[in-house]
């Protein structure tokens, strides 16, 4: 079946014991355009081939799209499916009358579904998971060390004018009954307004006081769970602006990206919030670059955040907001950490690229994430390029 030249969109994902490999593929047929079939091939230890199952979707092709799939230490394959119920150009939320009046609402206009597959026999089970006013925005499918699965990200509302995101959620997932518990977390206003401008937290205060306090740009960059069993997710503010010039009495413009503060949460293995804390950052870039973002590792005891910072954000309180590093420029590599149980953060500079200087005093290259080697003991292991382009590596002790 992995031969087969009528897949495509393949997709790679391991159990948690990394003990199986799930290939996931799609795949139409000439004469059914509008279906839709799935491809799974589970791969052993050795590369050895366990099964292999292709699952026909019982909706159109043009009403479905594929969100996100796992395989737990069982070997049984979970799919996250979004499902449009009507056929108006895959909208998230329509306008419908209300009944009696000539008033109009807002409608949710998917659901999501999860199917799991049995992979010795090929039956599958499809289950249904309701939606109401809290909708999915962004979400991941994550299975556990216990044989569970999670669906864990963050949601916005019906009724957001911008869609933005308003807290998170996480759904306890089994292959019978779909979802076992699902719960929900707020955002509290305290953390949204951290390193703010003044502007902000008073427009987010007064929302607030109507329940529709958010936050804009907030995009899920992992999931991930701890030794103590415990979910640790992490979500970056990512933005996208247009700025405008004028050059030779033209109107110019270009795209600039902006990469802001981290949303770090913890979920205690019994379902309950732990803490949600903000790391300050303030980055941006013009184009795909390495050295813009964070690189998270951590260590049974403490969560890190290695980043690029300005050098003038050496101490910032809770309502300063952080100067802008420009990609490219020299700076600070700051390492953010947050203790396991508490949530408390710490900030401290590893190093600074202009005035660490080798025994030959040169300046070290612009900082890569690409090139940071994390290890289990809270080290990590950071190479530089020098101006004459000697590579040195660097290990930092972030326990120390």
């Amino acid at each position: 079946m992995i031969g087969d030249e009528d897949l495509y969109d393949y997709s790679l994902t391991q159990s948690p014991n990394q003990k199986i490999l799930l290939i996931k593929g799609l795949k139409t047929l000439e004469n059914k355009e509008d279906s839709l079939y799935l491809s799974f091939h589970s791969v052993g230890e050795n590369l050895q081939s366990l099964n292999q199952t292709l699952v026909k979707l019982p909706y159109p092709k043009s009403r479905i799209t594929v969100r996100d799939f796992c395989v737990d230490n069982r070997g049984i394959p979970y799919l996250l499916l979004k499902v449009y119920d009507s056929d108006d150009g895959k909208l998230d939320v329509i306008k419908t009358k209300v009944e009696g009046s000539w008033r109009k609402k807002n409608t949710v206009n998917y659901h999501l579904e999860i199917l799991t597959v049995n992979p010795y026999t090929g039956a599958f089970a499809i289950n249904k998971l309701t939606l109401e006013d809290r909708l999915p925005k962004n979400f991941h499918l994550e299975a556990g060390p216990n044989n569970k699965v999670y669906c864990a990200g963050y949601y916005t509302s019906k009724d957001s004018k911008t869609g933005d995101v308003r807290g998170l959620f996480v759904w306890e997932l089994e292959p019978i009954t779909g979802v076992l518990r699902e719960r929900y977390y707020p955002v509290p206003l305290e953390v949204m307004t951290q390193y703010e401008p003044p502007e902000t937290q008073r427009a987010q205060a007064r929302a607030a006081l109507k329940g529709a306090a958010e936050v804009s740009g907030l995009d899920l960059n992992t999931i991930q769970f701890q030794s103590d069993n415990s979910l640790l997710i992490n979500a970056e503010v990512f933005r996208i602006v247009t700025r405008s010039y004028m050059s030779n009495r033209q109107l110019q413009s270009y795209r600039l990206y902006l990469h802001q503060g981290i949303f770090a949460t913890k979920i205690n293995p019994d379902g309950t919030l732990a803490w949600i804390n903000k790391i300050p950052k303030n980055q941006e870039r013009l184009r795909t670059s390495d050295g813009i973002g964070y690189t998270y590792f951590s260590t049974p005891n403490r969560h890190y955040y290695l980043h690029m910072d300005h050098p003038k954000n050496t101490r910032l309180g809770k309502f300063d907001v952080p100067n802008t590093y420009k990609d490219g420029d020299f700076g600070n590599i700051v390492v953010a950490t947050l203790d396991h149980q508490t949530g408390e953060l710490d900030r401290d500079i590893i190093i600074h690229t202009r005035k660490q200087r080798n025994s030959y005093n040169y300046r070290l290259s612009p900082f890569s994430h690409r090139k940071i080697i994390a290890t289990t003991d809270g080290k990590a292991i950071l190479k530089f390029t020098l101006e004459r382009k000697q590579d040195v590596l660097m290990e930092v002790d972030m326990e120390e």
